[in-house]
């Protein structure tokens, strides 16, 4: 603003990043009017104008390419920040790669200084840090745990972790902490000394690696050591919850506060990753999440395998009651494209939890869960003139495990979508859905109209060899909350005494037996009164739908008979 108001916002800013940012400002603008109209800014912004800027400025940064700067770096970042929210995904991965060897060009990836005494943190160099820092996020977001789809791979930045605003505007010297301090000491050591952007980093960091690790296979006799990284990992993510400071929690008090000051969307979106990461480290004991980890987990003792399905089913709940109490403040706190992506892994996660783990699960809150997960899911889709493709690619789950009419009430939105259900193992066990694939989607519609721009008068049909670019997106990815306040999480202890107990809430939860898809009680349940069906059929169910739970959201519908499924016995 001092710039702008000295008539020298292009001359210091230079014109990319000025159009990014309009770009940005444009379409946040647009969202919120459509998540809450009752707030509109009663700006006149033309549609398309924020496609118009982000394209300008574009041009404009690759019209000057050859030396890069810092303005064009910020503006790169920008511009792959608003192609992955606007859900231009090859876009994204290529803006991020830009972004990542600019960082390298520029050295702002390299640590300056001594980094074991209290300094002083200039705005210069933590806008910097920060930059690099927002490039790491958005890449390992991007690439979903699968190294080879990161430009940073399984690195990490070794730069301090984003200070304190408080710190950068008071001028105040400061210690700095930095990411490998977890590898090395675990969370608990720097956790409770972070602001919120430091926090978000963190649990990208440990998700990530939760991501790669389900994806690694492990000797059966040492996956439930405490040395494991499973279980190091499970226990980091635990306390990480127990260290948290108290004014991130989402209590009623705090939720006001966040809003006021305008960052509420970034505390729900810490709590979100925080949840996701443990479902997607545990899911994999569950029938059907057949990651390469998942048989060592399987194999493990009984004990292990209950303790994971409880924490799974636990985490799926928590982002239900996080949905439940933020929707209240309104929808623009859920504005961050990971909330859909972690309501759907939620879903999922509850619909085969309670057909497969029938007891002790309480059919009508799971039901009330997943209505709630669908009804924000179809709120949040960016198109409001087609259905939510998260709810169309939960449709096919919902009717083979017993949800038949929750799925009737999206019925009516069905669209037709190619099946694959063996998704190949050389695309690393990423869904149909992933930002990656639907990258490559983009890319093969890309050159099947070019060649048609080319060739007129050729066939117009798709062939055989052709991506499908009609799938759904992204199935990515504290404690429990009572009524009014949030229950303090357990905390686990060292990784050195990790023992494995039923369930990381407050209350003892029932034994639950372990799962194998044999010698299992009938169950109860039907669509409309939850009636009985048989969790053997949902358990083979489960399994061979394993490669749709883990790389794809075709429609299953014309693989099984489900009607003959759910016939009483």
């Amino acid at each position: 603003m001092h710039s702008f108001d000295h008539g020298r916002l292009e001359a210091d800013y230079e014109k990319p990043l000025i159009d990014i940012i309009l770009a940005l400002g444009a379409w946040q603008i647009r969202r919120d009017e459509i998540l809450a109209p009752s707030t509109s800014t009663n700006v006149n912004i033309p549609p398309g104008a924020d496609h118009v800027w982000a394209e300008g400025a574009q041009a404009n940064i690759f019209s000057s390419f050859k030396v890069p700067t810092n303005q064009q770096l910020m503006a790169l970042l920008l511009l792959c920040e608003y192609a992955h929210r606007t859900e231009h995904f090859s876009w994204a991965f290529g803006m991020a790669g830009c972004v990542f060897r600019h960082i390298r060009i520029l050295g702002l990836d390299v640590p300056r200084g001594d980094s074991s005494s209290l300094s002083l943190v200039t705005p210069e160099r933590e806008i910097e840090h920060r930059i690099v820092w927002a490039s790491y996020s958005i890449d390992v977001l991007l690439g979903s745990g699968v190294d080879k789809h990161s430009s940073w791979g399984n690195d990490f930045p070794r730069i301090p972790l984003p200070c304190s605003n408080e710190s950068v505007l008071s001028q105040e010297a400061s210690q700095p902490l930095f990411l490998a301090s977890i590898e090395e000491l675990g969370t608990s050591s720097i956790v409770p000394v972070l602001d919120l952007p430091a926090l978000n980093v963190v649990l990208i960091h440990l998700r990530t690696r939760v991501l790669r690790c389900i994806r690694t296979a492990q000797m059966y006799d040492t996956i439930e050591t405490p040395t494991s990284p499973f279980v190091s990992l499970l226990a980091q993510l635990e306390r990480f919850r127990t260290q948290l400071p108290s004014k991130w929690e989402l209590t009623e008090l705090n939720i006001y506060v966040h809003k006021d000051h305008r960052v509420l969307g970034g505390v729900v979106f810490l709590h979100m990753l925080y949840h996701a990461a443990l479902c997607d480290l545990t899911r994999i004991s569950l029938p059907g999440f057949d990651f390469p980890l998942a048989d060592a987990v399987r194999r493990s003792p009984s004990q292990m395998v209950r303790s994971c399905q409880q924490r799974c089913c636990f985490h799926a709940e928590e982002i239900s009651n996080i949905i439940r109490r933020i929707q209240l403040a309104g929808d623009t706190a859920f504005d961050d494209p990971f909330v859909a992506d972690a309501t759907m892994e939620s879903t999922k996660i509850q619909i085969i939890y309670s057909a497969i783990i029938s007891q002790h699960v309480n059919f009508r809150a799971t039901r009330n869960n997943i209505m709630l997960n669908m009804d924000l899911l179809h709120r949040l889709r960016l198109d409001r003139s087609k259905p939510s493709p998260h709810v169309q690619a939960l449709l096919p789950i919902c009717n083979a495990f017993g949800f038949h009419d929750i799925a009737g009430e999206y019925g009516a939105e069905s669209i037709e979508r190619l099946v694959e259900v063996t998704g190949p193992a050389d695309l690393d066990h990423l869904s149909n859905i992933s930002h990656f694939r639907r990258a490559r989607h983009e890319a093969a519609d890309g050159q099947q109209i070019a060649s048609a721009a080319c060739a007129p008068s050729s066939a117009s049909g798709t062939s055989p060899g052709t991506l499908d670019s009609r799938v759904p997106p992204e199935i990515t990815n504290g404690a429990r909350y009572a009524d009014n306040e949030p229950a303090t999480a357990r905390n686990l202890g060292q990784p050195d005494t990790y023992t494995w107990l039923p369930h990381p809430a407050a209350a003892p939860v029932p034994e639950i037996p372990l799962h194998d898809g044999s010698n299992l009680p009938h169950t109860t349940w039907s669509a409309s009164s939850l009636e009985p069906a048989a969790a053997e059929d949902y358990t083979r169910v489960a399994e061979e739908m394993s490669q749709y739970l883990t790389r794809t959201g075709a429609d299953l519908s014309t693989l099984w008979d489900f009607d003959m499924m759910y016939q009483e016995p």
